[in-house]
């Protein structure tokens, strides 16, 4: 019996960008926007983001986002995504995430609790 294959699926809620190298096209990393418009958040979308070991530290994140950001913001008619808020989640302990979305203009608006397994000293 022959096996069917099935078109890749498209999330019309996730758009992922490749954080490249410009000289080199070397793969640095990738922005994920995603949840986009859901009813959770009207007109808005939460955003995720990854940079490979070798390239953090170096600013290649808060310049992507700095690009990115303003597309996700700017009107469908100018070409953007068209939406109001955005935002995005870290680790308590991920001090350099944090770092990176204040340097965008990102603001902590809230704090959860830290799970037992990940404060100092936990048994």
């Amino acid at each position: 019996m022959a096996g069917r294959r099935r078109p890749p699926r498209q999330d019309p809620q996730l758009i992922s960008w490749c954080i490249a190298n410009g000289s080199t096209d070397e793969a640095l990393g990738n922005i994920d926007v995603f949840d986009i418009a859901r009813p959770l958040l009207p007109g808005g979308c939460e955003i995720g983001y990854w940079t490979h070991p070798d390239a953090r530290g170096r600013g290649y994140m808060k310049e992507a986002l700095r690009r990115l950001l303003p597309h996700v913001l700017a009107s469908t008619e100018s070409g953007g995504l068209g939406l109001r808020r955005v935002t995005a989640r870290t680790s308590e302990l991920n001090v350099a995430s944090q770092a990176v979305m204040r340097a965008v203009g990102l603001r902590q608006w809230a704090q959860p609790r830290v799970p037992a397994s990940h404060r100092t000293g936990a048994p």
